[in-house]
């Protein structure tokens, strides 16, 4: 005999359905740390190459610039200071002296004294010139050979008289022999003056 039960449905009784389900995970911490690390270190590479270093490259460009900057500006005073020399040889050149330019004495008939005088027997030292006076700083062995050459100096036709000053002689040591310095002011003869 069959038996007609009806199987009996059940049907929800709840009024309301809440379709934002909470899907919120639990984060792994094990997991997180290593991670922020990384994304850390691979901020800091990006901004070193692509920032840092292209500010030390560009301080390193001006750096550079200045430089070339600072060269191109002297080698512009040199040109323009090319006017005032052109101006002194013209002057020299083409014009006659000024009163004081014109007690100068030729410089090479100078140097020629120096050469023939005194350089043969004497070391010189910065010898100086101004208007009739010419101070050479002297070296020898004795001063007898600084006497000589102030005699012979004396004979020429461009020295008018020779004086010597600070005369001093120096000791022997293991690595030079005995000398003496003095320093020699010799007057020339104006009546010998030439053309500067």
């Amino acid at each position: 005999m069959k038996t007609n039960k009806k199987k009996q449905i059940k049907i929800p009784t709840k009024t309301t359905i809440n379709l934002a389900a909470n899907l919120e995970k639990k984060t792994n911490v094990l997991l997180a740390i290593p991670a922020i690390v990384l994304i850390v270190i691979g901020a800091s590479a990006i901004s070193k190459f692509f920032v840092v270093d292209r500010y030390v490259a560009l301080s390193q460009a001006q750096r550079e610039v200045s430089y070339i900057q600072g060269q191109v500006d002297y080698l512009y005073e040199e040109y323009n200071s090319m006017g005032d020399i052109a101006e002194i040889y013209a002057h020299y050149t083409y014009s006659g002296m000024t009163a004081e330019e014109s007690v100068y004495f030729n410089r090479s008939d100078v140097i020629k004294l120096i050469d023939r005088t005194i350089i043969p027997e004497v070391t010189v030292g910065r010898w100086q010139l101004k208007a009739n006076v010419l101070t050479v700083p002297m070296q020898a062995p004795t001063l007898e050979i600084i006497k000589n050459v102030v005699s012979r100096l004396e004979t020429e036709s461009l020295v008018e008289f020779c004086i010597v000053n600070n005369a001093v002689t120096t000791d022997a040591t293991p690595e030079s022999d005995e000398y003496v310095t003095a320093n020699v002011t010799i007057y020339l003869n104006n009546s010998e003056r030439g053309n500067f």
